[in-house]
């Protein structure tokens, strides 16, 4: 309790004043100019200039204010990228491959998970556009009117990856879902089998893994061995177990059954350990095709024969080309371009050609 005379005691006061650019400048004893060239390109700035301007940074922990710059500029140096999932790999080490060359340019991503939802992902877009992000990555061709309206509107360079196709938002690069579906048929029935399904998980909204399943439909009608087959599992937690149920159960309805094209590794996965379990020799009686050539596709038993996509490889060309358009900010430099990187059948032990 105070006494009825005291003063109460004074409290020490943080200082919330924000180290600035030109505080920077003076401290190392440089040009503002040289500090902004630091932040955007430090590696046209001389070794001794970096030294002296980074031991400046760390002793006033400066941070650059990015919303101020965007402001001047009317726009960031950001760029928004928008994926189906963080959790799958595929679209890990495709981001990772870009944040690499981002980096290097002075850009940072802004990252997002659509949920394989069109809606969600134009939610995404509207957001990110009120930040005046550089440039706009999407996966994939599927999007809504609404978000090819916007990005179309917002006078930016638009880049889709993983998939080639309709309509183009600028840059893309990718390869042929479709064609994947066929090579997988192709390998299998070059390896003696004459009737394959398809097993994939939500074709209904992962759109490139339903084009990898029409191509292998398109492929099977043509070859005239048997009539095509798709499975669509719906998504959950035991994927890799519902895998194995269904493979089960579309042998024990059609025993003919000798091959099966996965649209993901986990699948694959699913079917082998079912094998395993009821001792279906792979791939004397059952042969099996992956997609993503995920860590564990060759440590299975046996090895799994498998498609791989160039994850890395479509994140470095699209985020080289699309900071080549964020820094010409000439819109007529930005021609529609379609790159396709292709993919690579990996043939294992679990089909009967390798």
């Amino acid at each position: 309790m105070m006494e009825p005379n005291s003063k109460p005691k004074s409290r020490a006061r943080r200082n919330t004043q924000r180290a600035t650019m030109l505080d920077v400048a003076h401290l190392a004893d440089v040009s503002p100019s040289t500090v902004s060239l630091y932040l955007r390109r430090p590696e046209a700035v001389s070794e001794k200039l970096r030294d002296k301007v980074k031991q400046a940074i760390d002793t006033l922990h400066y941070v650059p204010n990015r919303i101020a710059g965007s402001l001047a500029a009317a726009r960031s140096r950001t760029i928004a990228v928008v994926i189906p999932s963080i959790a799958n790999s595929f679209f890990a080490r495709t981001v990772e491959a870009m944040q690499s060359i981002s980096e290097k340019a002075g850009y940072n991503l802004l990252l997002a998970n659509s949920e394989y939802d069109l809606k969600r992902e134009e939610e995404l877009v509207r957001t990110f556009l009120e930040w005046s992000p550089a440039g706009v990555v999407l996966t994939g061709c599927d999007h809504t009117e609404n978000t090819q309206g916007m990005l179309a509107s917002a006078g930016i360079p638009v880049g889709q990856m993983w998939d080639l196709g309709s309509p183009s938002l600028g840059l893309q690069v990718g390869f042929d879902n479709a064609a994947v579906g066929r090579t997988a048929l192709q390998h299998l029935h070059q390896g003696g089998c004459q009737r394959v399904i398809y097993l994939g998980v939500r074709l209904d909204v992962d759109h490139r893994a339903r084009y990898r399943a029409e191509g292998y439909a398109a492929a099977a009608s043509a070859s005239g061995r048997h009539a095509p087959c798709i499975i669509d599992l719906p998504n959950n937690e035991h994927i890799v177990q519902e895998a194995g149920k269904a493979i089960a159960a579309a042998m024990a309805s059609d025993p003919l059954i000798d091959g099966v094209i996965c649209s993901n590794d986990s699948l694959a996965l699913g079917v082998l350990l079912e094998a395993q379990r009821r001792g279906i020799r792979v791939p004397e009686r059952l042969s099996v095709v992956g997609f993503g050539d995920l860590d564990f596709a060759e440590c299975t038993i046996p090895p799994l024969t498998t498609i791989r996509p160039h994850r890395q490889q479509i994140g470095r060309r699209l985020m080289e080309i699309l900071i080549e358009r964020c820094e010409s900010q000439d819109s007529h430099e930005w021609p529609e371009q379609a790159i396709d990187v292709g993919f690579e059948l990996i043939p294992r032990n679990t089909t009967r050609i390798i």
